[in-house]
C-alpha cells in the first residue's frame, strides 16, 4: 500500500481503490470494495509499505550477519512497525488471509531480529519483550521459545527462561507428541549448569 494514506494498511487500501475508480469501478448500483480494483495507477516516487518492509528486513538481516549491529536498529525497526499495522480490517477472502500470512512470517522474522540485536547490545529486557510477542503469535515455534530463554538468562532471569522451557516441552508433549529440538535442549543443560547449587 502506498505511505501517505491515514489509518494503516487498510485504510490505505480503500483510499487507492477509490481514487482508481474512474479506471475499473464496482458494478453498477453497488457500494465500493476495495477488491472491485482491477490496476492501480501510482505516482511516479510512490512508496510501497510492505515491499519496502521486505526490502528493511532483508537489509537488517544481512546487516546482523555481518556484524553490523548498531546499522540493522533502523531497517529492522521499519520492518517492525508496517508488519504490526492492521490489513484491510474487515475483508476476508483468501488473497486477503494469503497476504496476512505473509505479513505475520514479516512480523515473525522482524521480532526475531529484534532480539537478536537485544542480546548483542545488552538490553535483554526488551529482548523478552519481543520474543514474548513471537511466542504468541506462532505457539508452536521453537526458535521463540529458544530466543525468550535466553533473553531472561541475558538480565539474570534464569529460573524464568527455565520456566519457559518447561512449558515449551509441555505444549510440544501433550500436543504433537515430540520433544524440544536440540538447540533448546543445549539452552535448558546449560542453564542448570550455571544454576547456583544449594548447600
Amino acid at each position: 500500500m502506498a505511505r501517505g494514506y491515514p489509518g494503516g494498511l487498510g485504510c490505505g487500501a480503500q483510499v487507492i481503490g477509490k481514487q482508481a475508480q474512474t479506471v475499473s469501478g464496482p458494478p453498477r448500483g453497488r457500494p465500493f470494495r476495495p477488491f472491485d480494483i482491477q490496476s492501480v495507477r501510482l505516482p511516479p516516487g510512490a512508496w510501497i509499505d510492505l515491499e519496502a518492509a521486505q526490502n528493511a528486513m532483508d537489509q537488517a538481516e544481512g546487516l546482523v550477519r555481518s556484524g553490523d549491529f548498531q546499522t540493522a536498529w533502523g531497517p529492522a525497526n521499519v520492518a517492525l512497525t508496517i508488519a504490526r499495522r492492521p490489513f484491510l480490517s474487515g475483508e476476508d477472502g483468501g488473497w486477503v488471509d494469503l497476504k496476512r500470512n505473509e505479513i505475520q512470517d514479516l512480523l515473525l522474522r522482524s521480532l526475531d531480529c529484534y532480539v537478536d540485536l537485544c542480546l548483542r547490545s545488552g538490553q535483554g529486557a526488551l529482548g523478552v519483550q519481543m520474543a514474548a510477542q513471537a511466542v504468541v503469535l506462532e505457539p508452536y515455534r521453537e526458535t521463540s521459545y529458544h530466543r525468550l530463554m535466553a533473553s531472561h538468562a541475558a538480565v539474570g532471569n534464569r529460573a524464568e527462561a527455565l520456566r519457559v522451557y518447561h512449558r515449551c516441552r509441555m505444549l510440544l508433549g501433550e500436543e504433537l507428541g515430540i520433544d524440544p529440538s536440540p538447540e533448546i535442549e543445549s539452552l535448558y543443560l546449560e542453564l542448570l549448569r550455571l544454576a547456583p547449587k544449594t548447600a
